[in-house]
C-alpha cells in the first residue's frame, strides 16, 4: 500500500500574530489560521481559505490578513488584552518612522529582544518582576543577544537602557486614544524594580590624548577625513553620528552662508555676527534627539575643516566625509570609531574602557563647566540641561582639591 504523502503547512509571523498555512488536500487550496490571544487559557483562532494553491502566493495573502487581523484586534473595545507584540507592532508602524536610521535600527534590535525573552503573545497587563528579571538574568549571562553579535554578557547599564526604551513604548501608548480609550491604561513596568549601574563607566579623554591621536590620523587614513572627524568631536561635542553624516553645504564658511542658514531655520539671522568663524549645520535627522541647530566652529576646528577640505574639496548635497567604499554613502560611525582605536594604538595610547568617540564629548563638556548650562546644552547638542549636569560633567580633581582646602579656613 502506497505511503500516504504528507500535507504541506508552515509556521510564520506577522503583526505580532501566530500564522499557520496548511493544506487540506495534497496540492490543493490553502488555508490559515491565526492565533489572535486566548481566553480562558485556550488560543482563539481565525480560520480562513486564501482560495490559493500557490505557497508563495498564499503566504503573501497570510501576511497582509495577519496585518488586518491585527488592527481590529487593536481597533476592538477589549484593548486591555494588547499582548507585547500588538503594541510593537503600532508602535513601529506610527511612532519609529519618526526615528532616524541609527536609531530605528537600535530599536528594531530592542524590539526583537524583548520578543525573543517573551514572546509576541506575552500580554501586556501581565509583564511583571519576574519578566523583568528573567530577562536581565538572559542578558548578563550572554544567553540572550542579537543575532551575530560577539558581546558574550552586558552590563547593567546596558540592561537599565533596554527597559528604559521599553518604558517608553508604553508610555508612547498610553497617550494613543483608540475608540475614544487609551491603547494602554498603565504601564506595566511602572513600579518595578529594573538594574542599574552602580559604577557606570564614563571616561574623559584629555587634551594631550586629543594631540597624540591627532598626529597618527593620516596614517590610518590619509585623506584626512579622521583627522578632521576628529577634532570636530574635540571642539564641537557633537557625537560621531551626526559629524559622519554632515554634507559638504553643512559647513558655513562665511557670514552669508551662515544668515542663510539661519534664516531657513527660522531663527534670528542676525546671531550671523557671533560666528566669527563660520559654523555647522546639523540635521535633525541625523541628529540623536532630532534637533536642528546652527553651531559656531572655533578656530581650531576652522583650521582642521579648511586643512580637509583643501586636501578634499566637497560642494553640494554629498557627504562631507564620503565612505571608503561609496562616495556617495557618508562614512559609517562604527568604521570611525575602528579608525580612531587604530590611530590611539599608533599613538601608544591605552583604550579608554567604555569609550571611543565619546570621552570626547565628556571632555567638551567638563571644559565648559563654568558657563551658563543652557549654552552648553545648546552648542552641543543636548536637548535637557539634566543631562549635561548629571551624566556629563563631573567634579574633577583640582575643583575637589580646591574644595577641601577650603574646609576649616
Amino acid at each position: 500500500m502506497a505511503k500516504r504523502k504528507k500535507l504541506w503547512s508552515k509556521q510564520i509571523e506577522e503583526a505580532g500574530l501566530s500564522i499557520r498555512l496548511f493544506e487540506r488536500t495534497t496540492g490543493g487550496v490553502i488555508s490559515l489560521s491565526i492565533v489572535t490571544g486566548r481566553k480562558d487559557g485556550e488560543a482563539q483562532k481565525y480560520v480562513k481559505s486564501t482560495g490559493l494553491r500557490n505557497k508563495s502566493d498564499a503566504e503573501e495573502k497570510a501576511r497582509a490578513v495577519a496585518r488586518s487581523v491585527a488592527k481590529l484586534i487593536i481597533n476592538a473595545e477589549d484593548l486591555q488584552s494588547l499582548t507585547l507584540g500588538q503594541v510593537l507592532q503600532k508602535f513601529f508602524a506610527e511612532k519609529a518612522p519618526s526615528y532616524t536610521e541609527r536609531w530605528r535600527k537600535h530599536a528594531e534590535t530592542r524590539r526583537n529582544l524583548f520578543i525573543a525573552a517573551w514572546g509576541v503573545d506575552k500580554r501586556v497587563e501581565d509583564i511583571g518582576q519576574s519578566d523583568v528579571d528573567r530577562y536581565a538574568s538572559q542578558r548578563r549571562s550572554g544567553a540572550l543577544k542579537p543575532p551575530g553579535s560577539r558581546v558574550k554578557a552586558v552590563r547593567d547599564g546596558t540592561i537599565e537602557a533596554d527597559l528604559r526604551w521599553l518604558a517608553s513604548v508604553f508610555n508612547w501608548a498610553k497617550g494613543v486614544k483608540v475608540n475614544r480609550k487609551r491603547l494602554l491604561a498603565s504601564n506595566p513596568l511602572t513600579g518595578l524594580r529594573r538594574p542599574r549601574e552602580e559604577n557606570p563607566r564614563r571616561p574623559v579623554a584629555s587634551h594631550d590624548r586629543y594631540l597624540k591621536t591627532l598626529a597618527k590620523c593620516d596614517e590610518v587614513d590619509p585623506e584626512g577625513r579622521l583627522q578632521c572627524m576628529l577634532a570636530l568631536a574635540r571642539f564641537t561635542g557633537r557625537r560621531e553620528g551626526a559629524i559622519c553624516q554632515l554634507r559638504a553645504d553643512d559647513v558655513l564658511r562665511g557670514k552669508q552662508d551662515v544668515r542663510a542658514a539661519l534664516a531657513a531655520l527660522g531663527l534670528d539671522e542676525n546671531a550671523a555676527d557671533h560666528f566669527p568663524n563660520g559654523g555647522i549645520r546639523w540635521r535633525a535627522e541625523t541628529d540623536k534627539v532630532g534637533l536642528d541647530s546652527i553651531t559656531p566652529l572655533n578656530g581650531q576646528a576652522r583650521e582642521e575643516m579648511d586643512r580637509y577640505l583643501e586636501r578634499n574639496p566637497r560642494i553640494g548635497n554629498t557627504p562631507l566625509f564620503p565612505s571608503p567604499k561609496d562616495p556617495a554613502k557618508p562614512f559609517r560611525g562604527d568604521i570611525a570609531s575602528k579608525w580612531l582605536v587604530k590611530a590611539e594604538k599608533r599613538a601608544k595610547l591605552p583604550k579608554l574602557a567604555g569609550g571611543i568617540f565619546h570621552p570626547y564629548r565628556r571632555l567638551f563638556a567638563i571644559e565648559l563647566r563654568a558657563l551658563p548650562v543652557h549654552d552648553v546644552a545648546a552648542v552641543g547638542g543636548w536637548r535637557s540641561v539634566r543631562t549635561v549636569q548629571q551624566i556629563y560633567q563631573r567634579a574633577e580633581p583640582a575643583g575637589v582639591l580646591g574644595a577641601i582646602e577650603q574646609v576649616g579656613s
